[in-house]
């Protein structure tokens, strides 16, 4: 199961934040099913929303694959009236 959609913020001046979240699947007869994720946990996230795609295969070749959003915010500068993104 995919987490939910993730918003973040960056630090002021910064353009990207590092995003952390947790897959969580079962499976009746495999205990350790592969999944794969296009971003994986602890990347890095450019301002903008990006989307995840995770993928999960088990011993018999069963395949299930869920997607979610990460949105990343923040501002270019510490100055008052900096761009909000």
């Amino acid at each position: 199961m995919c987490p939910h959609n993730i918003t973040a913020k960056t630090d002021p001046g910064s353009e990207s934040t590092t995003v952390n979240f947790t897959m969580r699947f079962a499976d009746n007869v495999d205990s350790h099913p592969e999944a794969d994720c296009d971003h994986t946990s602890g990347s890095s996230f450019a301002f903008g929303e990006t989307t995840v795609v995770c993928t999960v295969v088990d011993s018999s070749n069963n395949a299930a694959s869920c997607n979610f959003s990460v949105h990343v915010t923040g501002k270019l500068s510490n100055r008052p009236g900096s761009s909000l993104y």
